[in-house]
């Protein structure tokens, strides 16, 4: 829609350009209307042309204003909505919020009128203890009211009654005989002791009074004591079902760990035909040859012994584990020979076969020779704690030892020659010995230190089968050893 006031002020303009010409104006143009009116089309020409400016301007002014007031008033229509909307959602948001708080403060109400009741209920249940308590004060007091009256009472009477007769024994003393004296003594006497005895009853009565009220606190004093010995015996009872639940979880860790130790001895060794018998320097078993005459092997004499190595522990139980390790063990023994030769000669080697060795030791007792045995061994164990101080205990330890012999240069004897030579082809390089040891423990840097003896002997043949003699290998000596960790 156009505006009113720009359609007056439009037309307020138009009104302006209104003038009134002058009479020489109007001679003026006459004559220059009757001097050239071929020039009539070009002035009406700019006049329509004068008049469409004005109108095209009175068009696009009044287009112009009707699409201003048209974007107002759809900016003030967008801005309405959009506020409305707003008031809309912030409405919808308080009342969300009131909603919430409502229900909020009506959850507290109800748990607030909860607490209250459940007050309310253990004042009621407290008042009615109360009460109880208080009935029976009051009737314990009562009664002590009443004997204590009933007491004064007595007192009183008794009193009156020793005024009266004394009274009378003031009175009758003159005119009664002494008989009559003594009889009234008499009756004095027993009015006094009657008048005791009531004294007696009523303080026996009082002290009953005085007894159930004691008995009644005693028996509150017993019950809280009761109380109190129960919750200690439930916590001592906890308390030590706690101790030995990780006294066995401790028991059982300590028997599911692997302990890692070192183990080392040190002693002498040997070499044995049996058990309890010394051997002879091994010599080819011959068959078709017969030893020279005073050829005589040496005997084996004892030599020095030490091993060293480490080994993983396993409890079985309380008092007995299996161990395992790996050693090296050197053994040595001595036997009497002549001098060395650095020549060439022939010897018989098992089964009468000659071979031919490049330096020999002659047979003789001028030289001391060494014989050195060196080995790796494993050894497997079972220990048993024969005491149950773990302070210092006692352990017994028997098991097999497997050997590999590494390396010798022990001689054989050829009892054909009279020679002493080398030939590790004769050795058995695997053995096997028992080994057992009973040792003490010591603590030793929050440790313990078990030392005592060990002995160890080989039940397989040191020479294969073909030599003349057997012999066992065999170890005595003092074994160290211990684990690391927590004893």
């Amino acid at each position: 829609m156009a505006d009113p006031d720009f359609e007056k002020q439009v037309q307020q303009k138009m009104e302006e350009l209104k003038f009134t010409p002058s009479e020489t104006v109007w001679k003026n143009i006459d004559a220059e209307i009757n001097k050239e009116r071929k020039r009539r089309p070009l002035f009406w020409l700019f006049f329509f042309l004068g008049l469409s400016v004005a109108g095209i301007v009175y068009y696009t002014s009044a287009n112009h204003n009707n699409k201003s007031i048209a974007t107002i008033d759809a900016n003030k229509r967008a801005t309405f909505s959009t506020t409305q909307n707003k008031k809309e959602v912030a409405v919808t948001a308080i009342n969300k919020s009131s909603e919430s708080i409502d229900s909020t403060e009506y959850s507290n109400k109800l748990k607030i009128n909860k607490n209250v009741n459940a007050i309310n209920h253990s004042l009621v249940t407290i008042n009615k203890k109360n009460k109880i308590r208080t009935k029976t004060i009051n009737k314990i007091e009562s009664k002590k009211n009443k004997e204590l009256n009933f007491s004064s009472n007595i007192n009183k009477e008794k009193n009156n009654n020793r005024e009266i007769i004394i009274n009378k024994n003031k009175t009758s003393a003159s005119k009664i005989s002494s008989n009559k004296n003594e009889k009234n003594n008499d009756v004095l006497n027993d009015n006094i002791e009657s008048v005791n005895k009531k004294e007696t009853s009523i303080n026996q009565s009082n002290n009953s009074t005085d007894s159930v009220k004691d008995k009644i606190e005693k028996i509150d004093s017993i019950k809280n004591k009761n109380a109190i010995a129960a919750n200690e015996k439930v916590i001592t009872k906890d308390s030590s079902i706690n101790k030995a639940v990780a006294k066995k979880d401790k028991k059982t860790k300590q028997n599911s760990l692997i302990k890692f130790g070192i183990t080392a001895g040190a002693g002498f060794s040997g070499i044995n035909s049996s058990l309890f018998k010394s051997a002879l320097v091994a010599y080819p078993a011959l068959n078709n040859t017969t030893p020279v005459t005073g050829n005589s092997a040496s005997a084996i004499h004892n030599g020095f012994s030490f091993n060293a190595g480490f080994f993983m522990q396993k409890n079985l139980s309380k008092r007995v584990s299996l161990s395992v390790g790996i050693n090296y063990h050197y053994y040595s023994t001595t036997i009497k020979t002549g001098k060395y030769l650095d020549s060439s000669s022939f010897v018989y080697v098992p089964n009468a076969n000659a071979t031919s060795v490049n330096g020999y030791y002659a047979n003789g007792n001028a030289n001391t020779y060494t014989n050195h045995y060196h080995t790796i061994e494993i050894p497997l164990l079972i220990n048993f704690q024969l005491n149950k101080n773990k302070n210092l205990p006692i352990n017994w330890e028997a098991g097999i030892t497997g050997l590999h012999l590494i390396n010798t240069n022990a001689l054989q004897f050829d009892n054909a020659t009279g020679i002493y030579y080398k030939n590790n082809n004769l050795f058995n390089k695997t053995q096997a010995s028992a080994a057992t040891a009973l040792t003490i423990g010591f603590p030793f840097n929050g440790n313990i230190l078990h030392i005592g003896p060990q002995l160890q002997y080989s039940f397989t043949n040191l020479q294969n089968k073909n030599t003349g003699n057997y012999q066992h290998l065999f170890f005595t000596g003092i074994k160290i050893s211990t684990t690391f960790g927590k004893k």
